[in-house]
């Protein structure tokens, strides 16, 4: 019997070492191509670790995460949802800071819009279909929006802009040619596939509000060391140096 239980006693905690060497990670669908990147190297450097990794919309991640959904971490578009998290209990810490997003303008390779107009180059008749996110749950899509508005365009391109609930989608839509051109995240648009059909030109940061990129760590990660380690690593050289490779 007493030999019976020090099995237990041992399987029991080789479950919860297990258990802790696991990390479950909410991201922005704009960080795909770079989590991915990161995950695998910090996977790499920490022999046994698991990192899985879900995309979403910030704001459709900050609302699974405040009914329960069982995310470790969450990396926004932006700040104000990690922020939002931090002020109503739902984080271990406050919300950091890891990185600044862009936004360009993207069409396949040939496309009818001329890029050395930069946006402004939207403003023609052969733009049917404009892709975008969905500005109430994506910040990538709010900034797009922002910089239309600057532009003065936002309320002649309205009835022609195709809404993605992730920026991941929006920039499928025109990958796909479901629209002539698409305003995307940077991160985005750097991706092999993206750079091998298409061609596009960077927005400039005073057509939009600034894009500070924040992430925390949440209650459901409390006593997951490798949770306090993905941050170390994310905000440390190695993750600084993926998260260049990828324009943040």
């Amino acid at each position: 019997m007493k030999r019976f239980l020090l099995v237990m006693i041992l399987v029991s905690m080789c479950i919860s070492s297990a258990l802790a060497q696991s990390l479950t990670v909410v991201a922005a669908a704009s960080m795909r191509f770079a989590m991915e990147d990161a995950a695998r190297s910090f996977e790499r450097a920490h022999p046994g670790s698991s990192v899985e990794v879900v995309y979403s919309s910030s704001g459709k991640a900050y609302a699974q995460i405040i009914n329960g959904a069982p995310f470790d971490m969450f990396f926004s578009a932006d700040m104000h949802y990690p922020q939002t998290l931090h002020r109503e209990g739902h984080t271990m810490g406050e919300a950091h800071e890891y990185a600044v997003g862009r936004i360009v303008l993207w069409q396949r390779k040939g496309g009818a819009v001329d890029l050395n107009k930069g946006i402004a180059g939207l403003d023609i008749p052969a733009v049917r279909r404009l892709a975008i996110a969905n500005p109430e749950l994506a910040p990538y899509g709010f900034a797009a929006q922002e910089a239309l508005e600057t532009a003065g365009l936002w309320e002649k391109l309205s009835r022609r802009l195709v809404m993605g609930e992730n920026i991941s989608q929006a920039s499928h839509f025109a990958a796909s040619g479901a629209a002539q051109a698409g305003i995307t995240a940077y991160s985005l648009a750097l991706s092999d596939d993206m750079q091998r059909i298409g061609e596009f030109v960077l927005i400039d940061e005073s057509m939009h509000s600034p894009m500070p990129l924040g992430f925390v760590i949440l209650k459901r990660a409390e006593g997951n060391a490798l949770a306090q380690d993905f941050a170390a690593f994310i905000v440390g050289s190695d993750g600084k140096e993926i998260l260049a490779r990828y324009g943040f």
